[in-house]
């Protein structure tokens, strides 16, 4: 590989970093707030790259290693593949829970604004799982019903109950922690597993998923099962 040809393939590597930093697809691999930094560093691999072959050009062209090619496989991989976030075959290798530290929220007033026209308010996971550690919230989650969006995960004991599954991230998908909330008391099969749902229902007390695990998850008696399509933002953040 000459000079010039290695720079103009790091050329395409920042122009495929910048597409993925200006679309949704960003959102599959980091949080939002990541966004200026991705198209500040594609714009950079761009320049450099231009600045590289230009100057290959211009000094002669010199043999280099192969190896450089490889820069081509990721975006090769991403083109053939498209890999979506992660889903329940990476939730299945999470071996034990991890503790989120989230936010202080006042579920009481946003259940309370939620609940406007009689409707279930929307509860993202990640904060159904810090009420789900309080005496006083649990109580409220008890008696209003709430709303949870995420996929499909394990399957239960009975084809009607399953895992509902949601990734929160911190910076990226590297670190992502599952949070699974066993749904109980539906009617019906579960849909497939990875499909997306929005389900209403009560919290119905800590569940132990295993006799061979110590953890337990929050469960949900739940009332209503819809499918949705997959969000824009399939994580949830702290």
């Amino acid at each position: 590989m000459t000079q010039s040809e290695g720079g103009i393939l790091v050329s395409l590597v920042g122009i495929f970093t910048v597409w993925i930093a200006s679309t949704d697809a960003l959102l599959g691999y980091l949080r939002p707030q990541m966004r200026p930094w991705l198209l500040t560093a594609g714009a950079v691999l761009v320049l450099v790259g231009l600045a590289t072959a230009i100057a290959g050009r211009r000094a002669g062209e010199r043999t280099r290693l192969r190896v450089g090619w490889l820069l081509l496989v990721p975006l090769g991989v991403h083109a053939v593949l498209n890999p979506g976030p992660l889903a329940t075959y990476a939730a299945a290798q999470q071996s034990t829970p991890r503790m989120i530290t989230v936010g202080n929220l006042d579920l009481e007033a946003h259940l309370h604004a939620g609940s406007f026209g009689g409707q279930s308010p929307e509860l993202r996971m990640v904060d159904f799982f810090a009420a789900s550690r309080s005496a006083d919230d649990r109580e409220l989650l008890g008696e209003q019903s709430i709303r949870l969006t995420g996929f499909v995960g394990e399957p239960l004991a009975g084809s009607h109950q399953f895992m509902l599954t949601r990734f929160v991230i911190g910076c990226c998908a590297g670190d992502a922690t599952a949070l699974e909330v066993a749904v109980r008391g539906l009617r019906g099969p579960a849909p497939r597993a990875d499909t997306w749902v929005r389900v209403e229902g009560t919290f119905d007390g800590l569940w132990r998923p295993s006799r061979d695990q110590d953890f337990r998850v929050p469960s949900l008696a739940g009332t209503r099962l819809e499918r949705v399509d997959e969000p824009s933002e399939p994580y949830e953040y702290p």
